[in-house]
């Protein structure tokens, strides 16, 4: 059986190119966005909606993901960088890479 992955992004540019390598590598790849009109025949799966709500929240769960690859980090339209990544960038630079 193919392991699980969530791909949080996945319609951004850099989510798609992801999803293609993901796919390759042989997992299978449930998608979360914000965009409603997901027609990508490569997810086994596509959710819509705000991380911040509990009822998405409780239905990315139900993917029991092995793994996942957070892309949401920048919203280049507007510029701005939401509350739930601010978290992750902040942790990020103070980890110390190898």
């Amino acid at each position: 059986m193919a392991k699980r992955v969530l791909l949080v992004g996945c319609q951004g540019f850099v989510g798609r190119h992801v999803l293609q390598a993901l796919r390759a590598a042989g997992w299978s790849v449930y998608g979360y966005d914000l965009a409603a009109d997901c027609t990508d025949d490569r997810l086994e799966h596509y959710f819509c909606g705000q991380l911040q709500d509990r009822a998405c929240l409780a239905a990315l769960a139900q993917t029991k993901a092995d793994l996942i690859v957070s892309l949401a980090a920048y919203n280049a339209g507007d510029g701005m960088v939401s509350s739930v990544n601010r978290t992750t960038i902040r942790r990020s630079r103070s980890m110390r890479w190898a």
